[in-house]
This record gives structure tokens, sequence and C-alpha cells, in this order.
């Protein structure tokens, strides 16, 4: 099933239950979290993608290393639960673009304890 990339910004906001403009992009999210280095669109440009309706948030990969640790809701000075918006992601991407995900998790053994074990409960549809 194709979706368009307003119609993805839309269901992302309406599964998190969040308002993602309230976000001024202090960057506490992205200092605080600790797999950052390891995504590909760190918390607070994923929050700007959506901000923007960008459409290259439909590839990101993010939500899948993020760990749920909810160490960026917990920062955010304007009270965006971020964890949420990444698990909302991942709802959206599974449901309607799961040609586009891939099943394996991409672990490396350098990567902290943490993200290996989310990873694998992320994609754990073994």
């Amino acid at each position: 099933m194709e979706i368009d990339k307003d119609r993805f910004v839309e269901l992302v906001a309406e599964l998190s239950g969040e308002n993602f403009f309230k976000c001024y992009q202090c960057g506490r999210c992205t200092a605080g979290c600790p797999l950052a280095e390891y995504m590909d669109a760190p918390p607070s440009k994923i929050l700007r993608m959506l901000q923007y309706r960008d459409e290259d948030i439909t590839k990101v990969e993010s939500p899948w290393v993020c760990a749920s640790c909810i160490v960026c809701s917990v920062r955010c000075p304007r009270g965006v639960d971020i964890a949420a918006i990444m698990e909302a992601l991942r709802q959206v991407k599974q449901r309607y673009m799961p040609d586009e995900i891939k099943y394996s998790p991409k672990v490396s053994y350098d990567m902290p304890q943490i993200a290996m074990v989310a990873s694998f409960r992320k994609y754990g549809r073994w």
C-alpha cells in the first residue's frame, strides 16, 4: 500500500498523540540520546523532518535504532514525548511500508548492548 508523506505525518501525529510543532530545536533530546551516533537522523532532526513534512521522513531508519529509553522525552523542555513519536513511526512504517523494512536487525558488535537488545526487540518477528 502506497502512502504519501503528508498522510504519513498525519498518522504519526495521530498515533503518538503528540504535537511535534512544540519542538523548537534546542537539541537536548539528541544530546541525551545514548544511540544518536548510530542513527541516520537523530531525534531533533526527525522532529524537524516531521514539522516540514520532509519526504525523507519515510526513509529514516532511526526509529529501529531507538531503544525507547525515554531520555529524549524526559529532557524535552517543551514536554514532547519523542519516544512516543518514534514508536508511532515504527507502527506506521510496519503497517504501510512493509516492503521497505528489512526484518533482520542491523547489529554490529561495537554497538552498545542496549541498542542490540532494542534492535532484536523491534525486529523480533521470527
